[in-house]
């Protein structure tokens, strides 16, 4: 189970009872409870292997020192780096993998000089393990992912953790044990609550049942029986779904960008302008035929599939807008993007590719065709 880590730190809080709206402890100015969380975590990684494996960091532009042609940033504390990309925001589906650069040779990456050979994204580690230096630098339309094993220590509200109700429960176990010995000075509780964590000669605690569930399902499905063949259709294309060529009669994919015929009979590409809360589209210069992309993809330059939601960009902002429709007077209504990884699907919430694209109304419920000339 994934969740975010807010949600996670609730269901610890709900677990502690009492404990959980108490000051001094987990109200006002406190920090306890939220110390005693990580120190929980802390430790149930040390005893569950499978719980250090597959943690993502994602810098961007603001999170790393710019240098010369390259950037620079700190390496998770005692991570064990697995994979690295550079990765284009506009399109998620392009993941380009980094290669290993000698520590000792990254004046060349803050001078450009990797540019004179073929191979152009490169990654050096200091000799410390804390500090690397990547070539291109990251710019307001890039990101660094960065996929690491080991004990992690911090987390952010909004960072998605695979710890679930039974990881919840087990660090309620241990928050209230150290409460009771710490802060009410009940010991025979405290260890009550210790038993029930990491158990005893005699009885199976839940951090020992949790090593054991983790470790079955590492160990993966068995071997399939299945006599059916192996099947793989152009829609197993992961991120990016290539089902809908382009174009249609009415619509189609240029360059990246979204196109609609309009009344004049002439292609015109559609963006959206202005401020928050002040949007409208921008409808381009027509042009008779212009070159068309293969296929649409999940995310590109100018448009995106972003949370089951048809998105443009903004030029102004450099921000993608959701589109859907509200009354019965069709008027279109801005959103910011829906989800982060642009995926076409053919059951999404608020657009169908029929051929061209209908956007929800969400007033009447109806898919309306895309139409925003005037």
């Amino acid at each position: 189970m994934s969740q975010a880590f807010s949600a996670f730190k609730d269901s610890v809080r709900d677990g502690i009872t009492v404990d959980g709206a108490r000051h001094g402890v987990s109200l006002g100015n406190a920090k306890y409870f939220d110390r005693l969380v990580t120190a929980a975590l802390l430790d149930l990684q040390s005893f569950v292997p499978q719980l250090k494996e597959g943690h993502r960091t994602v810098f961007k532009q603001f999170d790393v020192t710019e240098e010369g042609e390259a950037s620079i940033g700190d390496i998770p504390d005692r991570a064990i780096i697995t994979d690295s990309y550079y990765v284009t925001k506009t399109c998620h589906c392009i993941r380009r993998p980094f290669s290993p650069y000698p520590w000792e040779s990254r004046f060349d990456l803050f001078c450009g000089k990797p540019r004179i050979v073929g191979w152009q994204y490169f990654f050096a580690t200091n000799p410390f393990a804390d500090e690397f230096v990547i070539y291109p630098k990251l710019s307001s339309t890039s990101e660094l992912w960065l996929y690491w094993s080991g004990i992690k220590s911090s987390w952010q509200d909004a960072d998605e953790v695979k710890f679930g109700e039974e990881e919840a429960q087990a660090a309620a176990y241990y928050v209230k044990s150290h409460i009771c010995r710490e802060v009410d000075k009940d010991l025979t509780l405290a260890a009550s609550y210790w038993l029930s964590y990491a158990g005893s000669p005699a009885m199976m605690g839940l951090r020992t049942r949790l090593f054991l569930d983790w470790k079955r399902r590492a160990e993966g499905a068995p071997a399939s029986t299945s006599p059916q063949p192996e099947k793989i259709s152009a829609c197993d294309c992961n991120v990016t779904v290539c089902c809908f060529t382009s174009p249609t009669d009415d619509c189609g994919f240029s360059g990246g960008y979204f196109y609609l015929k309009g009344g004049d009979n002439l292609w015109h590409r559609i963006t959206v302008t202005g401020d928050v809360g002040e949007e409208e589209f921008d409808i381009g210069e027509g042009v008779e035929a212009p070159v068309w992309d293969d296929c649409i993809t999940g995310s590109a330059e100018g448009y995106g599939f972003y949370g089951g939601y048809f998105s443009l960009l903004n030029t102004d902002t450099n921000a993608f807008i959701a589109i859907s429709l509200t009354g019965d007077a069709n008027d279109f209504v801005f959103e910011a993007q829906k989800g982060e990884l642009g995926a076409i699907t053919k059951t999404p919430y608020a657009y169908r590719l029929d051929p061209c694209i209908k956007v929800l109304n969400v007033t009447t419920k109806e898919f309306v065709a895309f139409n925003p000339f005037p």
